[in-house]
Order: structure tokens, then C-alpha cells, then sequence
């Protein structure tokens, strides 16, 4: 593989939080990120292979919400984009004759079915949509490691005050009206946006990296351990809760996402030495809600 020092960054779907958290982090960092228009990975192999050449890296994020209702047109939209987008960004990898160094492409934990402890060598797979869905955006990722050094991470829950999930709990908690979401018993796999940065910083400074990379936090959590914390950063109380019958009426399957988790570790950024900036969600610091 020939390599540029270029340290230009490419991203496919840069406008939700983690891309807009990613965008800031690398250019702190020294790099110059450039955010792909959707336009511009769903069109024209040979135009995208373009601004590809040279780069430093490309990092893949692009998608559909899946937080909308799943009905048949959603679903087909959620996987669409993903496969797309994606196969897009392979094709252009696969012709260039100066390829991006790295290439990073999003998933999600929820991939692993919800028995048992799941590292990075888990092939535990669950057959329901969240893990349709990862196994169709990780596919296509498959064919370039000739090409660039490829690196699939798997998200765990993103935390962080300026938005997914707890920007959307926010005002039930701060009304005091927040609690445990089912059981509660369901464990959480969760990490802070901050890690998230750092840890996409730590992979594009591996001479060789993994090629999957769980992105969670160390420390294992169930929902109400998260609620609990939640509150006692609002300092709110935790008492209510949502039951499982009320969520399913209301998110229909896409509520298998909140009753259901996986126990995950990040071993293979464990054992690359990489340093958690909040691995404990009960630090005082943790939501930052000053």
C-alpha cells in the first residue's frame, strides 16, 4: 500500500451528534475534515474515488435514523442507506491508486445477541433487525482490507449532554419524572461521546489496527444504574418507571432496542492500551451538566 501524509479527513454522514462531535475533535487534532454530501457517496464511483485519493482517512457514519417507527418503508430506508452509502465509499476505496490510510466504518453492539459477554472475537450474532441492519453496514467493509487499513467500530449507546440519548430523556428527568425503562434489570452498553473522539483519534494513530473495535465502556451497567445516575446528576429522584407493555404500545419492535441490551467489552482497545477519559458513569463530571 502507498500512502500519502495527507491529513485530510473524509466523512460520510457528518451532521448527527457523533459526526458534529468528530468533526471538532479532528480538527483540535490537526486535521483537516472535509464532511462528504449525501449527494456525493450515492452518486458517481469515479467522482467519489477523487476526493478520495490521498486522503489520510475516511470515516463512514452514514444512515438513516433509525428512531422512527419501523414500519415497512423505514426499514427498507434504514437498511438502503446504509448499504449504499457504504458500498459507495468501498467501490471509490477500490480505485484509488494513492487509497485513504484508514478507513473507519460505524456500527452498533447491537449485533450481538443479548446472552451472554461479547468482545471483539464474539460471533454471537442475534438474527433481529438492529442486528440486520449491522451486519448489512459491515459487509461491504469486508473487501477493501487489501486496500487501507479497515476498521469496523461498534457503537454502544453514545452519552453526552448535546444529544442522543439523554438529550431525549432530559425533560422527563428534570421534571422528575424519570426512572427505570422495563425491568431495568437489561444491561446498558454505554460510552461518552468524548471516548468515542478519542478513540477514533487512538485508531488513526495505530500502525495496525484492529479490525473490529467495540465502542463501550468498560464498566458493565444496567438501565437502572444509567437512570439512577442520570437523576443524581439533575439531582432529580429515579421512582417512576416505564413498563414494558407501554413501551412496546408505543415504539412498537423498534422497543426490543430499549428492553433489550448487550454485555459488551472493549478488549481490543483495552489491549492496545487506550485510556478511558470516563469509564465510570457515577463520576461527578460524567454528564456535565454545569
Amino acid at each position: 500500500m502507498e500512502f500519502s501524509n495527507n491529513r485530510k479527513i473524509l466523512i460520510a454522514g457528518g451532521s448527527g451528534f457523533v459526526g458534529k462531535a468528530l468533526q471538532k475533535t479532528l480538527a483540535q487534532s490537526g486535521f483537516e475534515v472535509v464532511v462528504l454530501p449525501r449527494s456525493v457517496y450515492q452518486g458517481n464511483d469515479n467522482s467519489l474515488k477523487n476526493l478520495m485519493e490521498n486522503v489520510y482517512a475516511v470515516i463512514n457514519l452514514a444512515g438513516a435514523p433509525i428512531n422512527s417507527r419501523w414500519t415497512k418503508k423505514s426499514r427498507k430506508e434504514i437498511l438502503d442507506s446504509r448499504i449504499t452509502a457504504t458500498t459507495q465509499l468501498r467501490n471509490a476505496v477500490m480505485l484509488c491508486k494513492n487509497p485513504p490510510q484508514y478507513f473507519i466504518s460505524a456500527s452498533a453492539v447491537g449485533i450481538y445477541d443479548t446472552t451472554g459477554v461479547h468482545d471483539e472475537s464474539s460471533d454471537a450474532f442475534s438474527n433481529d433487525f438492529p442486528a440486520e441492519i449491522c451486519k448489512s453496514w459491515e459487509a461491504p467493509v469486508e473487501k477493501i482490507k487489501s486496500k487501507t487499513h479497515a476498521s469496523i467500530v461498534r457503537l454502544g449507546l453514545v452519552l453526552g449532554k448535546d444529544g442522543g440519548t439523554i438529550k431525549k430523556l432530559l425533560p422527563l428527568f428534570k421534571s422528575g419524572l424519570g426512572g427505570k425503562l422495563g425491568s431495568g434489570k437489561q444491561p446498558f452498553p454505554y460510552i461518552h461521546i468524548q471516548d468515542v473522539c478519542k478513540a477514533v483519534i487512538h485508531i488513526l494513530s495505530q500502525s495496525n489496527p484492529s479490525e473490529i473495535y467495540n465502542f463501550t465502556s468498560p464498566q458493565s451497567i444496567t438501565n437502572k444504574d444509567f437512570t439512577r445516575a442520570l437523576a443524581k446528576a439533575l439531582h432529580r429522584p429515579s421512582v417512576f418507571f416505564i413498563p414494558s407493555f407501554i413501551l412496546k404500545f408505543l415504539f412498537g419492535k423498534r422497543a426490543s432496542m430499549i428492553l433489550n441490551g448487550q454485555q459488551v467489552i472493549p478488549r481490543n482497545l483495552l489491549n492496545e492500551g487506550f485510556q478511558f477519559g470516563f469509564a465510570d458513569i457515577n463520576h461527578q463530571e460524567f454528564f456535565e451538566f454545569r
